[in-house]
């Protein structure tokens, strides 16, 4: 039901799809995705040593290829860190968890580092 001159979709979604069966059929469709991860401790960890570069504002970006439980293949994986504010009071929006000091976004895509910079990727979203 799309029309033809529509070239390219991006799919984007929350933390509720983040899951192995939904990444798989989107790329068996060959669409691009954006979703957003649901951190818990056992994840968290992965971003500990994780090395980051700055962009502006406070704001650095990072990414790594990670392989969840029942996926196929390790996915690219981008988290943007914000440093938190005397002001936390005024956020906008809440950050999915918080680490001393930082508060993160993270996101798993389809999307290559040669097509989108993770900053990309996170605007996108």
């Amino acid at each position: 039901m799309i029309p033809d001159r529509i070239g390219e979709i991006y799919v984007r979604a929350d933390s509720g799809f983040y899951d192995s069966d939904f990444t798989d059929y989107l790329e068996q469709k060959g669409l691009r995705y954006t979703i957003v991860v649901k951190l818990y401790p056992w994840n968290q960890m992965e971003l500990v040593g994780l090395k980051y570069r700055e962009i502006g504002r406070g704001i650095s970006v990072g990414e790594m290829r990670y392989s969840g439980i029942g996926w196929q293949a390790p996915r690219r994986i981008v988290v943007i860190r914000e440093l938190e504010r005397e002001d936390k009071g005024r956020k906008k929006q809440p950050a999915l968890f918080e680490l001393i000091g930082y508060s993160y976004k993270v996101i798993v895509t389809n999307i290559d580092m040669e097509e989108m910079k993770p900053e990309e990727v996170w605007r996108l979203w």
